[in-house]
């Protein structure tokens, strides 16, 4: 169940080899058939199924497949030869205790895992495969597009859905919770960059692996808390800064905040920033993804009931309701719907009360109308109005996920950028926004 990087490299290796060994022999036979039908002249229509015409393009799309499963193979002879310790791979774990904090479970969210509810019951073994089956021919048809070259012309992602499916709006509803918009503002080409690994999330909340790096890194740095800058004025041999409590100037800058208050007009550059930026921040909004957190009494959810649901009601005759929540018993009995897109922000707008009436709704479908008895407690997120952000996290808009790598850009050694934003494989992230800070703090010592 939790296989080691080892096991994870073997699987990797198996698994082409097969497919491989498959493509080989689909291969060596269509040839077989091939060959005799042109040495044999009498063969009926009857008998022929498969058309030559069929068989020579399979042929030739099968010389192509088995060329890029050689590659592969190449490629994962050098990653097979990479041998790590049993130590090293428990050094999350190792650096989370030395920084005082524990981690969960990073495999919570992972598709074989998903518990599905469907009209109030547990959904069947077909209909929880159906809704697989569904993300994942959506996925394949975005990968054709993207080797077939379609996706100049169509980038987004309602446009590879299939929108007759049963469950077509319950997928909708998990691509908007994942990227903090609606599938038709969602790139394919930036979906299909996502990076992929663990969700572990921090026991009590990120706020311990925060406040424990503020007490590490403190006495190196000054920090100045409840301090908004208005403009940022980059035209003279140092940057002056002006703030709310005054204006400060430096050699350099590094931005890290969100693209929704650049986008936002609150804080001012002088002069403007080139349009290459600027543009880049305009195709990069801050979407919204909301989080309504339940509290329980002792005892209520047991051990089964951990981990990550989703619910599809047709109880209705409007639209079906569908929703999603994480119940994590790691820090007492808690539970976490998401929701994301056009729908959080209409909800916030609504007011915290319709939030956790969302949340409700999710948490009864699932355990029945007696779960809010059991309720001590709730906490909304409402990130589309939070002034500091102005969102939860960017999104790229569609045919723009190239406008990430541009923020990478150095304006004059001054002006430098960093945050989930910046990040080409993990926006969206906390560990996406680590990497870029990383990169662009390099990037300033370099140039010093």
């Amino acid at each position: 169940e939790f296989p080691t990087f080892k096991q994870q490299q073997e699987l990797n290796w198996a698994s082409i080899q097969s497919f491989r060994t498959l493509c080989s022999k689909v291969s060596n036979e269509l040839h077989q058939e091939l060959s005799e039908r042109q040495s044999n002249e009498h063969i009926s229509h009857e008998e022929i199924h498969i058309s030559e015409k069929e068989i020579s393009e399979a042929l030739e799309e099968l010389e192509s497949v088995n060329a890029y499963l050689y590659s592969i193979e190449a490629l994962m002879e050098r990653i097979f030869d990479t041998k790590i310790s049993s130590r090293i791979e428990s050094k999350f774990q190792e650096i989370a205790d030395e920084l005082g904090f524990m981690l969960g479970d990073g495999r919570r969210f992972e598709k074989s895992r998903t518990k599905m509810t469907v009209n109030g019951s547990d959904a069947s073994v077909d209909e929880l495969a159906s809704l697989i089956g569904l993300s994942e021919s959506c996925f394949l048809e975005m990968e054709n597009a993207k080797y077939n070259g379609a996706l100049a012309e169509v980038d987004d992602i309602a446009s590879y859905i299939d929108w007759d499916h049963r469950f077509s709006h319950l997928y909708a509803h998990s691509l908007s919770g994942l990227n903090a918009s609606d599938a038709h503002q969602q790139s394919v080409l930036e979906y299909l960059k996502t990076g992929h690994g663990l969700d572990y999330p921090v026991v009590g909340g990120l706020g311990k692996l925060v406040e424990k790096w503020a007490f590490k890194f403190l006495d190196k740095v000054r920090l100045y808390l409840n301090c908004t800058v208005s403009k940022i004025d980059w035209s003279g041999q140092r940057v002056l800064v002006t703030t709310s409590s005054g204006q400060i100037f430096a050699k350099k800058v590094l931005i890290t905040v969100s693209t929704g208050v650049i986008n936002s007009g609150n804080m001012r550059f002088f002069p403007d920033l080139p349009a290459s930026i600027s543009n880049a921040f305009s195709n990069l909004p801050c979407g919204v993804l909301n989080k309504i957190g339940l509290s329980f009494l002792d005892n209520t959810f047991s051990k089964n009931d951990s981990g990550w649901h989703v619910m599809f009601s047709e109880e209705n005759d409007s639209e079906p309701f569908v929703g999603s929540f994480d119940v994590n018993l790691d820090d007492g009995q808690q539970a976490v719907a998401f929701i994301g897109g056009s729908e959080a922000e209409y909800l916030e707008k609504k007011g915290e009360a319709a939030l956790a009436a969302y949340a409700l709704e999710c948490v009864q479908q699932v355990f029945g109308s007696n779960i809010k008895t059991k309720i001590d407690g709730h906490i909304c997120s409402a990130w589309a109005g939070e002034s500091l952000t102005f969102g939860s996290y960017s999104y790229a808009k569609p045919t723009q996920s190239k406008s990430r790598k541009t923020l990478g850009q150095v304006l004059e050694e001054k002006i430098y950028f960093a945050g989930e934003a910046c990040s080409v494989k993990h926006f969206g992230t906390v560990h996406g926004a680590y990497f870029s800070g990383i990169q662009s703090a390099k990037k300033i010592l370099n140039s010093m």
